[in-house]
Parts: C-alpha cells; structure tokens; sequence
C-alpha cells in the first residue's frame, strides 16, 4: 500500500499535536476553569493530568486526519490507538526516569526535559502509528480493540479528574492538591 499521503500528514502531526497539547495545557484555565473543559484538559500540575495533553490533541488531530488519508490506510483507528498507547510510554517513562533520578534539577532544567519528552513521545507515537496503519492487515476486531482502549481512557480521565486517588503521581505539584475540585489528602 502507498502510504506517501498518509506519511505527511503524520509529520504534520507531529508539529499540530505539539503545539496543540502546548494550548491544551491551558485550555482549563483559558475558559475560566470550566467543569467539562477539565475533564478533557489538564486542571492542576499533576503527573496524571498531564497525559491528557497528549491523549486529546492526539484524538483531536486524528478526526481532522481521517478525512484526508482514510483511502490510504488501514486500520486507521487501532494506529491512532498505537500512536497514543506509544506515546504514553516513551513520554512518561523519560519523564518519570528524569525525576526519578535528578530529583534536585533545576525547575527550568525539568520544565525543558518535560517538553522534549513530550515531543520525542508525540514522534514515537507518530511513527508507530504510521507503520501500524501502512503495514498492518484489516481485522474488524483491531478497530474494536482501539474504540474500546480509547473509551477506557476516556472513562479513566474522567473518574481520576473528579475523585484522583491520593498519590502523589495525583497530586498538583503546586499546591498540594488533588484532581478538580482541589481536594487535600
């Protein structure tokens, strides 16, 4: 299959996904800290609430995609769930090793290993997704797979946005606080 189509609008999305997540992390505080806006958009500085600027950008720009490349491609959702699935991992494994072992880095330093992070897991999530889509065989049950890891991750941002649990990965680094109605331990 020629995926040549598909293949720039993959660099694309690279850039658009980057720079939308950089908006989305505001997106709450934007639109006066609305409470649907806040289930879909970070609401404090947790470690938590930062995968949804990935997550969503990436939905975001694969709606738009779609109707540009769905000729090109198959399995087009489950490549966009790998996109996200790989994502995940890449960004937040350098993120969590970074803190983990430069827990005394300077807050600029963390804030620049933050976004590189978030940006070399938006290209991994990219090329997976990519090769998922151009090289993989259509199976019905690979679309079911996607719609059904994506509405967990939906039901899980949602749920963890209103009552986190009380870790620390759920805590605003700020001020000490959990999830959209700023509860305290």
């Amino acid at each position: 299959m020629n995926c040549k189509k598909l293949l720039k609008y993959e660099i694309a999305g690279i850039f658009i996904i980057f720079f939308l997540g950089l908006l989305w992390h505001q997106l709450y505080d934007i639109l006066g800290q609305n409470f649907i806006v806040g289930l879909i958009a970070p609401v404090n500085e947790s470690m938590w609430e930062h995968w949804k600027i990935g997550f969503f950008p990436i939905i975001i720009y694969s709606i738009i995609e779609y109707f540009f490349v769905k000729d090109e491609t198959r399995n087009f959702l489950f490549s966009k769930f790998i996109s996200i699935i790989i994502f995940e991992i890449v960004c937040f494994s350098l993120t969590a090793l970074w803190h983990y072992f430069f827990k005394e880095a300077p807050e600029t330093l963390n804030l620049i290993v933050d976004i590189g992070s978030y940006f070399i897991g938006i290209v991994f999530g990219q090329i997976s997704g990519y090769y998922t889509a151009c090289k993989t065989n259509y199976k019905k049950t690979l679309f079911y797979v996607a719609i059904l890891g994506i509405l967990i991750h939906i039901i899980v941002f949602i749920i963890f946005t209103i009552n986190p649990p009380k870790y620390d990965y759920f805590k605003d680094s700020t001020t000490g606080k959990y999830g959209i109605f700023n509860t305290t331990s």
